[in-house]
Protein backbone atom coordinates (compact mmCIF):
# COMPACT_ATOMS: atom_id res chain seq x y z
CA UNK A 1 0.00 0.00 0.00
CA UNK A 2 1.29 3.46 -0.93
CA UNK A 3 0.81 6.17 1.67
CA UNK A 4 1.55 9.77 2.61
CA UNK A 5 1.32 10.25 6.38
CA UNK A 6 0.89 13.84 7.59
CA UNK A 7 1.44 14.40 11.31
CA UNK A 8 0.75 17.68 13.11
CA UNK A 9 1.32 19.83 10.03
CA UNK A 10 1.40 23.52 10.89
CA UNK A 11 1.80 26.15 8.20
CA UNK A 12 1.28 29.86 8.55
CA UNK A 13 2.01 32.95 6.50
CA UNK A 14 3.14 35.58 8.99
CA UNK A 15 0.30 35.54 11.55
CA UNK A 16 -2.22 33.75 9.29
CA UNK A 17 -2.47 30.04 10.20
CA UNK A 18 -3.44 28.10 7.08
CA UNK A 19 -2.86 24.55 8.32
CA UNK A 20 -3.33 23.93 12.04
CA UNK A 21 -2.12 20.50 13.19
CA UNK A 22 -3.31 18.62 10.13
CA UNK A 23 -3.20 14.86 10.69
CA UNK A 24 -4.15 12.39 7.99
CA UNK A 25 -2.78 9.44 6.03
CA UNK A 26 -3.49 9.37 2.30
CA UNK A 27 -3.42 5.91 0.73
CA UNK A 28 -4.10 4.31 -2.62
CA UNK A 29 -7.12 2.48 -1.17
CA UNK A 30 -9.28 5.47 -2.18
CA UNK A 31 -9.19 8.31 -4.67
CA UNK A 32 -8.55 11.22 -2.32
CA UNK A 33 -10.28 14.59 -2.64
CA UNK A 34 -9.41 17.87 -0.94
CA UNK A 35 -12.57 19.98 -0.88
CA UNK A 36 -12.94 23.53 0.35
CA UNK A 37 -13.21 27.21 -0.44
CA UNK A 38 -10.24 29.23 -1.69
CA UNK A 39 -7.75 29.97 1.06
CA UNK A 40 -8.61 27.01 3.28
CA UNK A 41 -5.23 25.30 2.84
CA UNK A 42 -5.80 22.64 0.18
CA UNK A 43 -3.06 23.71 -2.21
CA UNK A 44 -0.79 24.72 0.68
CA UNK A 45 -0.96 21.15 1.99
CA UNK A 46 0.00 19.77 -1.42
CA UNK A 47 2.93 22.18 -1.68
CA UNK A 48 4.09 21.00 1.76
CA UNK A 49 3.79 17.35 0.67
CA UNK A 50 5.88 18.17 -2.42
CA UNK A 51 8.49 19.96 -0.26
CA UNK A 52 7.87 23.24 -2.07
CA UNK A 53 7.08 24.98 1.25
CA UNK A 54 8.61 24.86 4.69
CA UNK A 55 6.30 23.66 7.46
CA UNK A 56 6.28 22.30 10.98
CA UNK A 57 5.37 18.67 11.55
CA UNK A 58 6.26 15.41 9.82
CA UNK A 59 5.35 14.08 6.38
CA UNK A 60 6.30 10.47 5.62
CA UNK A 61 5.81 8.49 2.43
CA UNK A 62 6.89 5.09 1.16
CA UNK A 63 7.54 6.04 -2.47
CA UNK A 64 9.55 8.61 -4.43
CA UNK A 65 7.81 9.67 -7.63
CA UNK A 66 5.20 12.47 -7.75
CA UNK A 67 3.59 14.31 -10.61
CA UNK A 68 1.43 17.41 -10.02
CA UNK A 69 -0.93 19.28 -12.33
CA UNK A 70 -1.51 22.77 -10.86
CA UNK A 71 -4.71 24.63 -11.66
CA UNK A 72 -2.89 27.51 -13.34
CA UNK A 73 0.12 26.85 -15.56
CA UNK A 74 1.72 29.19 -18.06
CA UNK A 75 2.18 27.16 -21.24
CA UNK A 76 4.73 28.13 -23.92
CA UNK A 77 2.49 29.84 -26.47
CA UNK A 78 4.76 29.49 -29.48
CA UNK A 79 5.59 25.81 -29.22
CA UNK A 80 3.41 23.26 -30.92
CA UNK A 81 1.60 20.72 -28.75
CA UNK A 82 3.84 17.97 -30.15
CA UNK A 83 7.13 19.79 -29.46
CA UNK A 84 6.07 20.84 -25.96
CA UNK A 85 4.98 17.39 -24.82
CA UNK A 86 8.01 15.68 -26.31
CA UNK A 87 10.32 18.18 -24.61
CA UNK A 88 8.71 17.20 -21.31
CA UNK A 89 9.15 13.52 -22.10
CA UNK A 90 12.86 14.07 -22.66
CA UNK A 91 13.13 16.10 -19.47
CA UNK A 92 11.49 13.33 -17.43
CA UNK A 93 13.31 10.56 -19.33
CA UNK A 94 10.03 8.95 -20.35
CA UNK A 95 9.06 6.86 -23.36
CA UNK A 96 6.35 8.23 -25.63
CA UNK A 97 4.11 5.15 -25.86
CA UNK A 98 1.66 6.56 -23.31
CA UNK A 99 1.70 9.99 -24.95
CA UNK A 100 0.52 8.58 -28.28
CA UNK A 101 -2.30 6.70 -26.58
CA UNK A 102 -3.39 9.75 -24.56
CA UNK A 103 -3.42 12.02 -27.61
CA UNK A 104 -5.71 9.47 -29.24
CA UNK A 105 -8.14 9.01 -26.34
CA UNK A 106 -8.41 12.77 -25.69
CA UNK A 107 -8.98 13.46 -29.41
CA UNK A 108 -5.93 15.71 -29.65
CA UNK A 109 -4.00 14.07 -32.50
CA UNK A 110 -5.34 16.50 -35.07
CA UNK A 111 -4.10 19.40 -32.93
CA UNK A 112 -0.54 18.27 -32.26
CA UNK A 113 0.98 20.62 -34.84
CA UNK A 114 -0.90 23.68 -33.60
CA UNK A 115 0.88 26.35 -31.60
CA UNK A 116 -0.40 26.33 -28.04
CA UNK A 117 -1.44 29.98 -28.35
CA UNK A 118 -4.08 28.90 -30.87
CA UNK A 119 -5.72 26.32 -28.60
CA UNK A 120 -9.05 26.85 -26.84
CA UNK A 121 -9.25 26.78 -23.05
CA UNK A 122 -10.54 23.22 -23.16
CA UNK A 123 -7.70 22.08 -25.42
CA UNK A 124 -5.13 23.74 -23.15
CA UNK A 125 -6.62 21.85 -20.22
CA UNK A 126 -6.28 18.62 -22.18
CA UNK A 127 -2.60 19.41 -22.75
CA UNK A 128 -2.13 19.91 -18.98
CA UNK A 129 -3.86 16.62 -18.23
CA UNK A 130 -1.96 14.71 -20.90
CA UNK A 131 1.39 16.09 -19.69
CA UNK A 132 0.56 14.76 -16.21
CA UNK A 133 -0.86 11.39 -17.20
CA UNK A 134 1.96 10.59 -19.63
CA UNK A 135 4.48 10.47 -16.76
CA UNK A 136 5.06 7.15 -15.03
CA UNK A 137 4.68 8.02 -11.35
CA UNK A 138 3.69 6.58 -7.98
CA UNK A 139 1.42 9.48 -7.06
CA UNK A 140 -0.70 11.77 -9.26
CA UNK A 141 -2.01 15.08 -7.90
CA UNK A 142 -4.47 17.28 -9.79
CA UNK A 143 -5.86 20.75 -9.03
CA UNK A 144 -9.34 21.25 -10.56
CA UNK A 145 -8.62 18.98 -13.56
CA UNK A 146 -12.17 19.15 -14.98
CA UNK A 147 -12.04 22.94 -15.40
CA UNK A 148 -12.74 23.86 -19.01
CA UNK A 149 -13.36 20.29 -20.18
CA UNK A 150 -16.46 19.26 -22.10
CA UNK A 151 -18.51 16.35 -20.66
CA UNK A 152 -16.97 13.76 -23.00
CA UNK A 153 -13.43 14.80 -22.02
CA UNK A 154 -14.41 14.78 -18.35
CA UNK A 155 -15.50 11.16 -18.68
CA UNK A 156 -12.28 10.28 -20.52
CA UNK A 157 -10.27 11.84 -17.69
CA UNK A 158 -12.19 9.87 -15.06
CA UNK A 159 -11.66 6.65 -17.00
CA UNK A 160 -7.92 7.33 -17.06
CA UNK A 161 -7.89 7.98 -13.31
CA UNK A 162 -9.75 4.74 -12.68
CA UNK A 163 -7.05 2.91 -14.64
CA UNK A 164 -4.33 4.48 -12.49
CA UNK A 165 -6.27 3.60 -9.35
CA UNK A 166 -6.63 0.00 -10.51
CA UNK A 167 -2.85 -0.03 -10.97
CA UNK A 168 -2.34 0.93 -7.31
CA UNK A 169 -1.36 4.55 -7.93
CA UNK A 170 -2.04 7.11 -5.21
CA UNK A 171 -4.42 9.82 -6.46
CA UNK A 172 -5.17 13.21 -4.87
CA UNK A 173 -7.57 15.71 -6.48
CA UNK A 174 -8.15 19.28 -5.29
CA UNK A 175 -11.64 20.48 -6.17
CA UNK A 176 -14.60 22.55 -5.04
CA UNK A 177 -16.97 19.90 -6.38
CA UNK A 178 -16.04 16.26 -5.63
CA UNK A 179 -19.63 15.29 -6.48
CA UNK A 180 -18.78 15.94 -10.16
CA UNK A 181 -16.41 12.96 -10.18
CA UNK A 182 -17.67 9.44 -10.72
CA UNK A 183 -15.31 7.02 -9.00
CA UNK A 184 -15.83 3.70 -7.28
CA UNK A 185 -14.04 4.62 -4.05
CA UNK A 186 -13.84 8.26 -2.99
CA UNK A 187 -12.49 9.79 0.19
CA UNK A 188 -13.29 13.47 0.74
CA UNK A 189 -11.48 15.73 3.22
CA UNK A 190 -13.51 18.90 3.79
CA UNK A 191 -11.23 21.87 4.47
CA UNK A 192 -14.24 24.06 5.19
CA UNK A 193 -14.50 22.32 8.58
CA UNK A 194 -12.00 23.95 10.85
CA UNK A 195 -11.86 20.99 13.22
CA UNK A 196 -10.21 19.41 10.12
CA UNK A 197 -11.25 18.15 8.16
CA UNK A 198 -14.35 16.05 8.18
CA UNK A 199 -13.72 12.87 6.22
CA UNK A 200 -16.38 11.03 4.22
CA UNK A 201 -16.01 7.92 2.08
CA UNK A 202 -18.13 6.32 -0.61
Amino acid sequence: MKYIKCSNILKKYKSNIVLNNFNFTFTNEYINFLQGANGTGKTTLILCILDFLKYKGIIERNFQKFVFQPEKVVLPDYLTVDKYLKLLLRYYHQQNYNLERLLEVFNMKENINKDIINLSKGMRQKVLIIQTLMIDSDCYIFDEPLSGLDPISQNIFMNEINKLFDNNKLIIIITHFPEHYSFKKKLIIDFNKKDYYAVTTS
